[in-house]
């Protein structure tokens, strides 16, 4: 049996579409330094700035409904979406640092 197109074309229409998430920037401050995050949940990815040294890095993240996880191993982020606070876990000594990200504006940008 063959569909009509614009039948077709009409049921594409009506089915409801998502729009996809822009990536959101933070900054984040804990006692001894500040980080920077790009977190793209389409792709499921999150960049990393530490500002003190300028290390930078794209990683794999973990987005639920109420936080975002970021594991690198020897380093585990969590960042609350409900509140922005967030910890930065060394796993291999077992200590923890915990601070506040704001969201950054993204700036007028030409390209």
């Amino acid at each position: 049996m063959r569909i009509p197109t614009a039948v077709l074309a009409l049921s594409l229409l009506t089915v409801p579409s998502f729009a996809l998430a822009e990536p959101v920037y933070l900054k984040c401050d804990f006692s001894i330094d500040s980080v920077s995050f790009g977190l793209d949940e389409q792709n499921g990815s999150a960049s990393i700035l530490i500002t003190s040294s300028g290390s930078t890095r794209t990683v794999p993240a973990t987005f639920t409904p109420d936080k975002v996880i970021i594991d690198e191993s020897d380093v585990v982020w969590t960042i609350d979406r409900r509140n922005l606070n967030f910890s930065r876990e060394f796993t291999l000594i077992s200590s923890t640092d915990t601070g506040h990200c704001e969201i950054q504006a993204i700036p007028k940008r030409k390209f």
